[in-house]
């Protein structure tokens, strides 16, 4: 500061304390990075996309490895950039139905073409995610794959109903598919015929050449009257 004649006299010195400033920053970048950190990790694909031109804004790991691509192909660009013309009308479509009805869109089990390993089974959940005047700002896709959960369902229930030397089907499916021949014959008044087979000498087999070879002879047994059955 200056005297009257404007000589300097005085030294204003000012001192803004930012110590909860810093702080705050430093908490919102932690919070940030947890967020990212979490989502990054979820085990099932989720991308956002801009409401306006449906332009990728984030994936995680799960949608990379899902798709076939990285992040920095994806963010940024919207459907017709990455899939075949049809593939995107499809998705976009999609999209512009669920910006019309504003509600979570819930599709069940189904099968998706997906770059990276060719048809899997998913379920899908999308949503609109709205700003602070109720405008459709982000939208929310969950992608789950439920291949191997499928295939491993499948393998139980086979197991179920086959024998796992053989496959061929087992006595509790033999029975099961038994009575509802007996329930359809006694309602139609037709007759079915029921075969039984006895391989002769099958013990001699397991006794002098071991259990070993009386497998690969079921086996063989089995092989053959599924091809007899199906040139019948």
């Amino acid at each position: 500061m200056c005297d009257a004649s404007g000589k300097p006299r005085y030294l204003l010195g000012v001192v803004e304390d930012i110590t909860e400033l810093k702080r705050t920053e430093g908490k919102l970048r932690e919070t940030r990075e947890f967020l990212d950190t979490i989502i990054d990790n979820v085990p099932v694909a989720v991308n956002v996309k801009d409401a306006r031109d449906f332009r990728y804004l984030l994936i995680n790991q799960a949608a990379e490895r899902f798709m076939g691509l990285t992040r920095e192909q994806v963010i940024g660009k919207s459907v017709h950039e990455l899939y075949p013309q049809d593939v995107a009308d499809a998705i976009t479509a999609r999209d512009c139905a669920l910006l019309v009805n504003g509600a979570e869109v819930v599709l069940g089990e189904r099968p998706i073409h997906a770059d990276a390993s060719g048809i899997r089974n998913v379920n899908t959940r999308r949503l609109t995610v709205r700003d602070e005047t109720g405008s459709p700002r982000f939208l929310l896709g969950v992608v789950e794959d439920i291949t191997e959960l499928k295939t491993a369902e499948e393998r139980i229930a086979h197991l179920a109903n086959h024998d796992s030397l053989t496959d061929l089907p087992n006595r509790a499916a033999f029975d099961r598919h038994l009575q509802q021949m007996l329930d359809q014959s006694a309602v139609s008044g037709t007759e079915f015929a029921v075969i039984y087979l006895d391989l002769d000498r099958f013990k001699g087999i397991n006794d002098v050449f071991g259990h070993g070879a009386g497998d690969h002879v079921l086996q063989e047994t089995a092989r053959r009257m599924k091809a007899a059955s199906t040139k019948s």
